[in-house]
């Protein structure tokens, strides 16, 4: 009696409470948990080059911009360690940039444009968009400003957490550009970029293991260059077919609140890379995607009461439904993003199923009650045969 109308009852409120954001803070509760429980890749296709504290007063002098001739040192000495791509995470877009030498045997590079401001966002998550992007190497070189050749920052804050990013980014201009670490997948990989959709939708980061990222190579620029003078530097395997990134560390700005507590912004960008790279940042499941499992799990919760009631063998059947009812949500959630961060979307769906089939079982109850009244003051009004 009570299951089709609770069925559609918690279907109507729980998609109420998706529209209205109502479960974002569960939902980051399950990404927070999932994140820190995930176990790091035993090893990373991502290295890091930091330029630090050290590194910007004994190499760069203590100068921002950062000086273009120590920069090319830089690169020029990674570049010797062979690497498959090399993405630079810094701000080129000054003058001072403009005669840049960029070296013909130097490997793929991508060059991160910064941008100068964001327009309001209009989208249902808080995404920057419409970015006015600088130029890279004070403009020296246009050509290096297309999608080959360039990226745009990519990271998302969601409730002041640094939690998505996105594969292209609309500019100010109208132009659709690549960011830093999709661009940098597809010079690595072209063939995972061949196989994934280029759109602005944001993308959950799978963060794993610790902030620093223990599974990645992490070197300063003066242990690189220092490297770079031994002969053996191109062979040593430190970066050699890896992707590595070049950020920085000096301002002390570029640091952001992640699931795993602060992290740096181009350790955050490797991650971004790692999400690429081992399938793809999962999307928020949308409405049509949530429906058919809200009503499938809605049937599976009304059929195991079906089969196995409360009333009958009740410490059996409650551990049962104890068990089964957790067991959905977080199955559910798997499916709809291969996640468990949206557990709280089937919770709903669950408690009302619960409710209503309680209801019903009630109701037989004192049906069966009430038919063993009854039966019990006709039996005793029965007037005797023979008399």
């Amino acid at each position: 009696m009570w299951a089709l109308p609770a069925l559609v009852l918690t279907v109507l409120l729980t998609l109420l409470l998706v529209e209205s954001d109502k479960l974002r803070e569960f939902e980051a509760l399950g990404q927070d948990i999932q994140m820190r429980l995930s176990p790091p890749p035993s090893r990373s296709d991502v290295a890091l080059v930091v330029i630090n504290d050290t590194d910007f007063k004994e190499i760069f002098d203590s100068t921002r911009p950062l000086n273009p001739a120590k920069l090319h040192d830089l690169i020029d000495a990674i570049a010797k360690g062979k690497p498959r791509v090399i993405g630079v995470d810094l701000n080129t877009s000054d003058p001072k940039f403009k005669d840049f030498q960029v070296e013909s045997w130097w490997p793929p590079l991508v060059w991160g444009r910064m941008v100068m401001e964001f327009e309001p966002s209009v989208i249902e998550n808080p995404v920057p968009e419409r970015p006015v992007a600088l130029d890279v190497l004070g403009g020296g070189r246009p050509e290096l400003n297309n999608a080959q050749h360039s990226g745009l920052p990519s990271v998302i804050d969601i409730d002041n957490v640094t939690r998505a990013y996105q594969r292209v980014v609309e500019t100010s201009s109208g132009e659709v550009l690549p960011t830093i670490p999709w661009a940098v997948v597809k010079k690595f990989d072209n063939g995972i970029a061949a196989a994934r959709e280029e759109s602005t939708a944001p993308l959950m980061i799978s963060y794993a293991g610790d902030p620093r990222g223990s599974h990645r190579t992490e070197l300063s620029a003066a242990e690189v260059l220092d490297y770079a003078a031994d002969p053996g530097w191109a062979n040593n395997g430190y970066i050699k077919d890896d992707i590595v990134l070049i950020g920085a560390d000096y301002p002390r700005e570029d640091r952001h609140e992640t699931p795993l507590g602060e992290m740096l912004g181009v350790r955050i960008m490797a991650t971004v890379i790692e999400t690429e790279l081992s399938g793809g940042g999962i999307k928020r499941p949308g409405r049509l995607a949530l429906l058919p499992l809200w009503i499938l799990q809605a049937l599976a919760l009304i059929l195991v009461f079906q089969f196995f009631p409360l009333r009958k063998e009740p410490l059996r059947n409650v551990s049962l439904t104890i068990i089964l009812v957790p067991v959905t949500v977080l199955l559910c959630s798997l499916i709809a993003s291969r996640s468990l961060a949206y557990w709280s979307y089937f919770v709903p769906i669950a408690v009302g199923v619960v409710i209503s089939q309680l209801l019903d079982q009630l109701n037989d109850f004192r049906k069966e009650k009430l038919v063993q009244a009854v039966s019990k003051v006709i039996g005793k009004n029965e007037i005797p045969s023979g008399q």
